[in-house]
């Protein structure tokens, strides 16, 4: 049985958006409490989750100096590593700039867009940053040497 918000969401045709089963399991968008402004509110959940990962990527670029997560992420990922890494920033930057502009604009047709094209790429983005995450979830369980101990004077 549908939800409400896939209900409306059948509504929204006229726009071509993507399958909402896909919206949902890559953004979530069956959480969203009122169909009221649902273009709007899909771009929202959009950029909430690109926003989030946005801030972790930025970290992993150019670490907090303060931060000793931010350090230790920062020296596992190898310089190749950060540069796929960057990439993909750059790829999650131009979406988010895209919902903001398609904030301001205040147009279904340019939410409906930003919707389909985060559809689109999104999947790819994730999967690549995948073994990133791997990487560093593997390394924090590792005893930390010396170096990365001493390194921090946080």
């Amino acid at each position: 049985m549908p939800t409400d918000i896939e209900h409306h969401y059948a509504d929204l045709k006229k726009h071509s958006l993507p399958d909402f089963a896909l919206l949902d399991k890559e953004f979530e968008i069956s959480t969203i409490d009122k169909h009221s402004f649902l273009l709007r509110s899909i771009r929202r959940k959009i950029r909430e989750r690109l926003d989030d990962v946005a801030q972790m990527l930025d970290s992993w670029i150019q670490p907090d100096a303060g931060s000793f997560g931010s350090l230790f992420e920062y020296r596992v990922l190898s310089e190749a590593d950060r540069k796929e890494v960057l990439q993909q920033f750059q790829s999650i930057m131009a979406l988010l700039l895209a919902c903001i502009d398609a904030e301001l604009s205040a147009d279904d047709a340019q939410d409906a867009a930003v919707i389909t094209r985060a559809a689109q790429e999104w999947p790819r983005i994730r999967e690549a940053l995948r073994p990133f995450v791997q990487k560093l979830a593997a390394a924090w369980p590792k005893p930390l040497g010396r170096k990365d101990v001493v390194g921090y004077f946080g």
